[in-house]
């Protein structure tokens, strides 16, 4: 049963569906107040904000591509929650960050394990009431954080529906005018929508936002989330109106159960109250400009929103605003790698990632750069099978050895029965960024020097840093590649047509620690690796998939023709230096390696 009723000092928020039928009207009619009251006065429209969504809505009723576009928006709603990104511009919901569903009272299982699992959500903000919540109590799915972002008001329930009924509803005037008066109240009356943005953009995790129905809290807060990540007036309003049909079968039951008797006057007003409207979105944004002065302040002032927070909200909403700020560039560059290095992925490669690193020296050169001295006590922060801490602990260093794979610290307990004395300095411990450390004894100050060394697998460059920072007492030095990723060989790639640019994170990471005032000191290191393939045919599918994570489907029809450069490119490495062309007896290609060792004093 959709629910209608709120607290007696919110008066009335209706949270129900619409049908496609029902098409939003770009003209909205004006606003008011309680339910009991008089009907509301209009207050126009006349503020740039406000104007700018009734403009994006009436260039959405002229423009069938903009029509297409909702519904392809509405069509990526999944299951019975209808869980969905937030912000229209994305193929894939699983390169989403952020969001949208109604209530999941009543999700199934297999629907909870690809919300967390399939989509990596870790926070859940529940923006219902308390007499919402007590009729349909939280869920806390496992893997996740749910936090309760009640609406201000007191908690008493108000009977809201024996108003929408024949010979009643026309109390609240012309159809609209009772909801553009709720969303205008949103404005001074909701102080969850700043809890929750600033939450959510420190947090910066993947993050779904819900309240019983998915149309009006999670509308304005989801619009608001999208205005302050830079996204158009356009994109705006087509993420709010697609819930009209997200929720199309809902509508259909209410509009049957409260219309029966309705005249055609009345059931006009009954389904300003099932739909999304621009004008309701055009009203919320005009009394926060008519109150702030402009929404820039009403981000700053009313929302209490930093700069800072909003560059996390425009990477997590995969807007381009503060796109040069190292930071949101930083996110960019990691997203795809952190979505698809979990920790399953790395227990996966566990057993067999030592003979897979076929290294050429590179330890002890890390070793020396480090310059950690005999009695200090090191944190190894994303320390895989132990390879430096072992050989820091046998220097005479006390090493913590922390990774949030349990795989790999499973075969770091196997080298510590055969590691002598130098076992006794290493300390095992399942630790990942995101998590708090102090709960796990990795307190400000507890080490002298805190390392990552090709562990800084992680989206939020700024929290991670500072906390490195402020573990360590001496130093802190983290080592990651320049230019191209070891699973990147941009030979390859040019010979079959793929063009690839080298990341910069090393370039961010200096950037970053140079704004926040730190000195970082800079050395390369070079690394051969070579990597040796049984047959052809081995070296092949190494190709392909190198090939496949640019986004090329190797599959498909037009690639064939990439498919065979690529066999051209491999054999001609393979029989270069031959006299006669043949294939030699080994199969092997020498990768050339940069890392950049950065190091700063805390």
């Amino acid at each position: 049963m959709t629910r209608f009723g709120e607290t007696e000092e919110e008066i009335f928020e209706p949270e129900a569906a619409a049908s496609p039928e029902a098409a939003p009207s770009a003209n909205g009619n004006a606003t008011g107040t309680g339910a009991e009251e008089p009907a509301p006065e209009p207050i126009p429209i006349e503020t740039a904000a406000g104007r700018a969504i009734l403009e994006a809505a009436r260039r959405l009723a002229e423009d069938p591509e903009a029509q297409a576009r909702l519904k392809a928006v509405a069509a990526k709603a999944y299951g019975s929650f209808a869980l969905r990104p937030l912000g229209p511009d994305l193929d894939k919901p699983e390169d989403a960050l952020l969001f949208r569903s109604r209530n999941l009272d009543g999700a199934a299982n297999e629907e909870i394990t690809h919300l967390v699992a399939g989509l990596g959500v870790r926070s859940i903000y529940d923006i219902r009431s308390t007499d919402e919540m007590a009729g349909s109590p939280q869920l806390f799915p496992l893997g996740t954080k749910t936090v309760a972002l009640h609406p201000t008001g007191s908690s008493r329930p108000k009977e809201a529906e024996r108003w929408l009924r024949a010979g009643r509803i026309k109390k609240y005037g012309a159809p609209g005018a009772r909801m553009q008066a709720n969303y205008r109240r949103y404005v001074d009356d909701y102080p969850i929508i700043g809890a929750a943005l600033r939450a959510i953009s420190t947090e910066a995790v993947p993050a779904l936002v819900h309240c019983t129905q998915g149309k009006d809290r999670t509308g304005v807060l989801s619009a608001v989330i999208l205005y302050a990540a830079g996204a158009s007036w356009d994109t705006i309003l087509i993420d709010y109106l697609a819930t009209n049909y997200v929720n199309a079968d809902l509508i259909a039951a209410d509009a049957v159960r409260l219309g029966e008797g309705m005249d055609e006057e009345e059931r006009a007003i009954l389904m300003s109250f099932l739909t999304a409207r621009p004008s309701y979105l055009a009203a919320f944004f005009d009394e926060a400009e008519r109150r702030y002065g402009s929404l820039e302040r009403y981000l700053t002032e009313g929302l209490r929103l930093s700069q800072a927070q909003r560059v996390n909200l425009a990477v997590m909403a995969r807007t381009d605003l503060f796109a040069d700020v190292p930071d949101a560039a930083w996110r960019r560059s990691q997203r795809s790698r952190t979505r698809l290095e979990d920790a399953r992925y790395w227990d996966a490669k566990a057993a067999a990632y030592d003979a897979s690193l076929e290294e050429d020296g590179f330890t002890a050169d890390v070793l020396r750069a480090l310059d950690v001295q005999p009695g200090e006590r090191v944190l190894d922060m994303g320390c895989g099978t132990g390879q430096v801490a072992l050989a820091l602990a046998e220097r005479g260093a006390e090493v913590v050895a922390a990774d949030f794979s349990e795989g790999m610290l499973k075969v770091l307990l196997g080298k510590l029965r055969d590691a002598g004395e130098a076992a006794e300095r290493v300390t095992p411990l399942l630790l990942a960024w995101d998590d708090p450390w102090e709960f796990s004894g990795i307190t400000p100050g507890s080490v002298d020097v805190a390392l990552a060394i090709r562990s800084f697998s992680t989206e939020n460059m700024t929290a991670c840093l500072d906390k490195l920072t402020r573990t360590a007492r001496r130093s802190a030095t983290v080592v990651m590649q320049m230019g191209y990723s070891p699973r990147i060989m941009p030979e390859l790639l040019n010979a079959v047509g793929i063009v690839t640019k080298p990341a910069r994170d090393a370039d961010l990471m200096v950037e970053h620690l140079r704004k926040a005032g730190r000195s970082p000191r800079i050395r390369i290191l070079a690394e051969q690796r070579r990597r040796t393939f049984a047959d052809l045919t081995e070296a092949r599918e190494w190709g392909l998939r190198m090939i496949a994570l640019t986004g090329v489907n190797v599959a498909a029809p037009e690639a064939e023709g990439m498919c065979e450069r690529l066999d051209a490119w491999l054999e001609g490495q393979f029989a270069r230096g031959s006299r006669d062309g043949a294939l030699p007896a080994e199969l092997a290609i020498t990768q050339t390696l940069r890392w950049a060792v950065i190091s700063w004093e805390c």
